[in-house]
């Protein structure tokens, strides 16, 4: 389904920073996968930051920490908001005529290196 390139594509928040180690589209990826492996609270994170699974299907060296996703999480507003809807409604569209996948792991859209 090629999430993480449509998140890279369409998801921005309103960062005024120049450089970030952890990428916002990065930091929602991890985001949706802790919440798909049932890690449901912010210091997950932390226990997470260099599990070898995560690190694998999110092709990182290491995981953002519980503090990068708390101050991810306070840039988003409702610009962001709609973006949300914006990446539902193209995710929809694709599985409804869904293509064929390549190098996808485990389905989750998520590219391998």
């Amino acid at each position: 389904m090629g999430i993480d390139i449509l998140l890279n594509k369409v998801f921005q928040t309103n960062d005024s920073a120049v450089f970030r180690h952890h990428k916002d589209d990065e930091n929602l990826q991890q985001v949706i996968c802790q919440l798909f492996s049932a890690y449901f609270a912010d210091d997950h994170a932390d226990e997470l930051t260099n599990d070898p699974i995560f690190t694998a299907i999110l092709n990182k060296d290491s995981l953002a920490s519980q503090p990068t996703l708390s101050r991810f999480f306070n840039r988003l507003d409702e610009g962001t908001l709609s973006q949300f809807e914006q990446i539902t409604k193209e995710l929809r569209r694709r599985v409804v005529s869904p293509r064929e996948a390549e190098n996808d792991i485990v389905g989750l859209g998520f590219h391998a290196a």
